[in-house]
């Protein structure tokens, strides 16, 4: 990369990724008190369908490879803001979260599940002399991605649901 140069590190927009490993099969290992930094959106959502594959990331010579789970959802309810796959999509209640297996809660084909998101935006990374890289925020709207132990089993959130009380919104027409 030349002097000056900037790189733009981005999320995939359809590729929401959760880090670090759930405590146990179901289990919710968020904190769960009031003192946590509220999650941009909350909801509850149907497993409809659990799809493993295999993901390439072309960055070097071999592509490294990775395991990968997609699961679909149907959200039914939640606080916060609601999430889309399109800014102006208000019909759409279904969404695919990518994880890795070792945050597959292991749930069958029905089964709820909770979704803790936060907001993140893209960042310009800045090359300048002597090559040193600064980073800055990008200004914009961001996006909706799954926080870091993001999924669990609504036994396991209950007391985060207690907290956040009555939910703001619910999914429009038939279940």
């Amino acid at each position: 990369m030349t002097r000056g140069a900037s790189l733009l590190v981005a999320f995939s927009i359809g590729t929401i990724v959760a880090l670090g490993a759930p405590a146990a099969k179901g289990q919710c290992p968020r904190p769960t008190s009031s003192d946590t930094t509220p999650m941009a959106s909350v909801f509850v959502a149907e497993l409809l369908h659990r799809r493993l594959y295999t993901e390439f990331i072309y960055i070097g010579s071999p592509p490294a490879e990775r395991p990968m789970v997609e699961l679909t959802l149907r959200v039914l309810y939640g606080w916060n803001e609601r999430p889309r796959i399109l800014p102006d999509d208000n019909a759409s209640d279904t969404l695919r979260i990518r994880i890795q297996p070792e945050q597959d809660l292991g749930l069958p084909a029905g089964a709820r599940v909770v979704a803790f998101m936060k907001r993140v935006y893209l960042t310009e990374i800045i090359l300048s002399p002597p090559d040193t890289p600064t980073a800055r925020t990008r200004v914009g709207s961001g996006m909706l991605v799954l926080a870091a132990n993001g999924l669990c089993a609504p036994d396991s959130a209950r007391a985060e649901l207690n907290r956040l009380g009555t939910p703001q919104w619910r999914r429009a027409g038939p279940r």
